[in-house]
């Protein structure tokens, strides 16, 4: 939400010294039981400037910490990172230790600066500084004291209001030129108190936003990307006045819309060779879609993604027959060369910014560049539907979107205009792993062979696993992850990949036993057929203060047929149990047929985000789950 801020007529006093004598810090120990950390001041000051006629961005960012306790030394290494776009200027790092009523300065004597390595990241810019802070012990405040200048005032994050220690005093700063128009945008602060004043004077307008006592964020399981729970506020110059015009820079989509045209007008036309080898590929291809689709497998399988994050290398993609000839790529080079190669055969496709799920923003309420994080391109059919390509993922069909952006908006770079179109969520069936198998009863072990199929989102995660696994020993270790059954004396004993017509979908025989896993009492037989332990799962709390993210919607079949023994039959079958609400489904079902008793389980899990008031959704599914999960056949001996 946008917010307006109170106006004051005077000057705003910032304190510059946030000196606490050892009396006031006994307090905060008092304030903030049990933490070994208490951030004292966490200050921000943002300065925009109009030099050159153009904007100007400089920023210090100051962090002073108490330590209360003997484990002050885990917190002594500490590091920052800076980038071409976000450079480091300074940087100031010292302890200060109690010496009666006062404190003794130690300046840190070393910091060192490093490239960041990245298992994700082939090209960046981006530096490591590491430092310690010198003989940081019980009662001692370390001093951390960064300036930074930025080349782009759209890529300004914000800040973030709350962390995983305890904050006593919070201050963020945005001092700009009074020619500058600028506004504020919040996220997660529903019951965060957020102070806010507005001071002008001498050609500046101050904003200044203050908190005190905050509380530290819960550590839960199953935690979102930060954005999504992290109370924080980010600033969005909309425009400047300059000799009388005004500049506009992002007052809306229609702004990110031209800058971000600025960034892709040097995508290079196709040349010769790419022209030609388009061609090639579709040659005999009649319909469009065919073609589309042969081009888009073709850059998939040939071309190597890596990631490249070096100053305008992060927003401009790179030369389409640079990518071509060196055979890899980042997502915006892959998604260019896609595009001219469709352009290189008369076919018409738009290069297109999308959000990653890390990131939580719509274009309508941030519309900025921080908005989006990945790039693909964009096919629009005979009938008119968007068909989102992305070929860095080179397991995924075409018409299929990354899993990671399902849901997400999308920004869509058409001629001279845009569109911002919602990426499909695949539906559950999509994603399925179906599972059948046959069991035989030894002792008082079952004794199995099974096979394994694996389709949709659940093909590419097993896929880029597999394909880097020659060993069977790994096969089997790999597939046991999957195939959890029954109780941890469950072993596969071999597991090979059976070849499958249908594309898209990978499939593994295999054989197993279960040790120890019937129970028997005088002449019965006691066996739970729900033998698949990975629905059994933790209950929500309902104190789980943050929503959850999934990957993607997916389902599970399972088809379980059980020899009888000779001289035996059922004497009990559970009931067959059916449910379903908004969010989940689960069907149980039990057959019998003279020597053979059959047991289906489908489950389907079809969201891809639980906010808190919508736990008790799940916890209404794992009660089902765990209530027939308790039923067990028996099989009484009949000779």
């Amino acid at each position: 939400m946008r917010f307006s801020l109170l106006f004051l007529s005077s000057l705003l006093i910032i304190s510059q010294a946030f000196a606490q004598t050892p009396e006031e810090l006994e307090n905060l120990k008092k304030t903030f039981p049990g933490h070994s950390k208490i951030v004292l001041l966490d200050e921000t000051y943002l300065k925009i400037d109009i030099k050159n006629d153009e904007l100007s961005v400089n920023y210090s960012e100051k962090t002073r910490s108490f330590y209360t306790d003997h484990k002050a030394q885990l917190y002594a290494e500490d590091e920052v990172s800076s980038s071409s776009f976000r450079h480091l200027e300074s940087i100031d790092v010292f302890t200060e230790i109690p010496e009666g009523k006062s404190f003794k300065k130690y300046k840190s004597k070393e910091i060192t600066t490093s490239r960041m390595l990245d298992n994700d990241v082939y090209f960046d810019d981006i530096l490591t500084h590491r430092f310690v802070y010198p003989n940081l012990r019980e009662h001692a405040i370390s001093n951390l004291i960064c300036n930074y200048s930025m080349k782009e005032p759209r890529l300004i994050l914000g800040k973030l209001l709350q962390d995983f220690y305890p904050v006593h005093e919070l201050v963020y700063t945005v001092d700009v030129d009074e020619r500058i128009d600028i506004a504020f945008v919040s996220f997660n602060r529903n019951g965060f108190k957020l102070d806010s004043t507005l001071t002008q004077a001498k050609g500046r307008k101050i904003y200044r936003f203050m908190a005190r006592e905050i509380n530290p964020l819960k550590v839960e399981d199953n935690m979102p990307p930060a954005r999504y729970y992290i109370p924080h506020i980010i600033p969005i110059v909309n425009s400047y006045q300059l000799k009388g015009k005004v500049i506009p820079v992002l007052r809306n989509t229609d702004d990110l819309f031209n800058w971000n045209v600025s960034m892709l007008a040097d995508t290079c036309v196709p040349d010769l060779e790419l022209r030609q080898k388009a061609a090639e590929i579709t040659r005999g291809l009649i319909r469009e879609d065919e073609k589309v689709s042969a081009l888009f497998g073709w850059v998939q399988k040939n071309i190597h993604y890596v990631a490249i994050e070096v100053g305008l290398g992060g927003f401009i993609p790179e030369c389409a027959g640079m990518v071509y000839k060196n055979r890899y790529g980042d997502c915006k080079g892959m998604a260019n060369l896609l595009h001219q190669m469709l352009k290189g055969i008369g076919i018409k496709s738009y290069l297109t910014l999308v959000g990653s799920n890390d990131l939580p923003y719509t274009y309508a309420e941030l519309p900025s560049p921080i908005t989006d994080n990945h790039m693909i391109c964009t096919y629009i059919d005979t009938a008119g539907s968007s068909i989102f390509l992305d070929p860095t993922n080179p397991y995924i069909a075409y018409g299929t979107p990354s899993s990671f952006i399902q849901g997400k908006e999308a920004f869509i770079f058409k001629e001279d205009n845009y569109s911002i179109e919602k990426v499909p969520v695949m539906n559950p069936d999509f994603t399925q792993q179906y599972d059948s198998m046959q069991l035989n009863i030894s002792g008082s072990s079952l004794i199995g062979k099974g096979l394994v199929k694996f389709s949709g989102y659940y093909y590419q995660r097993v896929k880029n696993t597999s394909s880097n696994i020659h060993d069977d020993i790994e096969r089997i270790k790999f597939l046991g992850s999957y195939l959890k059954r029954g109780n941890n004396k469950f072993i596969i004993k071999n597991a090979t990949e059976i070849p499958e017509n249908k594309p898209y979908t990978i499939q593994y025989a295999y054989d197993f036993e279960i040790g120890n896993y019937l129970q028997t009492a005088g002449e019965k037989l006691y066996v739970n057929l729900n033998i698949f332990q990975g629905l059994l799962h933790e209950k929500i709390k309902d104190t789980h203060p943050y929503p959850i993210i999934f990957e993607m919607q997916n389902s599970l079949n399972y088809v379980v047929d059980l020899a009888i023994p000779e001289g035996y039959e059922p004497d009990f079958i559970p009931q067959s149990i059916s449910f379903e609400n908004e969010y989940y489904a689960l069907k149980i079902n039990y057959s019998y047929k003279p020597g053979h008793l059959t047991y289906t389980l489908y489950t389907s899990y079809k969201t891809m985000m639980l906010k808190p008031d919508q736990f008790y959704l799940y916890n209404e599914y794992l009660q089902t789950v765990k209530k027939a999960y308790r039923e067990v056949v028996t099989l009484q001996k009949t000779i």
